[in-house]
């Protein structure tokens, strides 16, 4: 297992347990109501895990649109080194999925 799955791992987690928590406060643990607990998380900043804050508000599109540039680098845990970002392409500014 990579570190870059790790960091994966651990953001999910942590959307995981926000989510949780909204639905434990809505007094909803059924299917339906964790998700919609999940469409009610936004700027979810998973500190530096992924790039940008995770917004689950909008149905159908990804929840962030910001990706770090990377460069391979065998001295460093995972093999890659972040040397730009959290950057926004211009492409992913108006990306619709499903479209």
């Amino acid at each position: 297992m990579n570190h870059t799955h790790n960091r994966i791992r651990l953001a999910l987690a942590a959307a995981a347990a926000i989510m949780t928590f909204v639905a434990c406060d809505a007094k909803d643990l059924t299917r339906q109501g964790v998700l919609t607990a999940l469409h009610q998380v936004s700027g979810l900043d998973t500190g530096g895990l992924i790039a940008g804050t995770l917004d689950y508000t909008k149905t159908g599109q990804p929840p962030s649109r910001s990706v770090y540039i990377s460069k391979v680098d065998a001295s460093v845990p995972g093999g890659l080194r972040v040397v730009e970002g959290p950057v926004e392409a211009a492409p992913a500014k108006t990306y619709q999925a499903g479209a």
